[in-house]
């Protein structure tokens, strides 16, 4: 089980789309990217830090938003959930470690340049509408 060693693996994926599957559910449509370990004490903040430092991303040249896919246990389909703080952080956590099916999170990241002021697409908008539906990921840039 995933909370006798202290912390789980991150697959981090980044540069590529959300696309909706009906067999599946929400998936990404590149190769993860990344693999990190993630501490259980970890914050929101050291979680973007650790995301900046293994992606290569400076943090003056780029915003980063981040997703995590889990399997939805009502219709057996895999959605994902915005993180904006050290709640969602520890949620991500306990929802692994109460699990024996998967010691492992996938994390979708999304950059946006700081010097363009366009906005985020699909979490942006998940946010300011509060839809978390899957319905709502049909092939969505990260």
């Amino acid at each position: 089980m995933a909370s006798q060693c202290g912390f789980i693996w991150g697959w981090v994926y980044c540069d590529g789309n959300i696309i909706m599957d009906d067999v599946e559910g929400v998936k990404y449509d590149r190769k993860m990217t990344r693999l990190v370990k993630l501490e259980f004490n970890l914050r929101f903040e050291g979680l973007l830090n650790l995301l900046y430092a293994k992606l290569w991303m400076d943090d003056t040249l780029y915003k980063l938003n981040i997703c995590r896919r889990f399997l939805n246990p009502s219709t057996n389909l895999y959605e994902i959930a915005p993180m904006f703080d050290d709640d969602d952080v520890q949620y991500m956590f306990e929802s692994v470690d109460y699990s024996s099916l998967r010691n492992y999170v996938e994390l979708y990241v999304e950059k946006i340049s700081t010097s363009s002021k366009q906005h985020s697409n699909a979490m942006v908008e998940m946010s300011k509408s509060g839809d978390r539906s899957s319905s709502s990921y049909s092939s969505k840039k990260l």
